[in-house]
């Protein structure tokens, strides 16, 4: 998952990128029972910085509606991560989500 757009597996399972996946990775799939798997990127510019992913552990696809919903939830939590590094920046803390509004040691980007 390189993040360059929405993944969605109606049978994440059966698909063939499951099957590529490390032995890991496909374990976490069984333990957890996931069937039905949509990941939505947090990007910025050309930049990936994490996922929401959300799963069913039946064979359900999503809808285009519960998609754009997720892809809603992902950019606005972007836009909370930013205010929420220029607020602690601003105070002079040091906190993980500094390098999302383009904060890091400091320095503006």
């Amino acid at each position: 998952m390189r993040g360059e757009r929405v993944i969605h597996l109606a049978d994440a399972r059966t698909d063939d990128s499951y099957r590529k996946l490390p032995p890991q990775v496909q374990r976490v799939f069984e333990v957890s029972g996931i069937r039905t798997l949509l990941v939505v990127p947090l990007r910025k510019d050309d930049a990936v910085l994490g996922f929401i992913t959300a799963f069913r552990q039946e064979i359900r696809p999503f809808s285009d509606k519960q998609i754009a919903l997720l892809q809603n939830f992902a950019a606005h939590t972007l836009q909370a991560a930013k205010e929420t590094a220029k607020t602690c920046v601003g105070h002079g803390w040091r906190v993980a989500a500094a390098p999302i509004c383009g904060h890091h040691r400091g320095q503006r980007r």
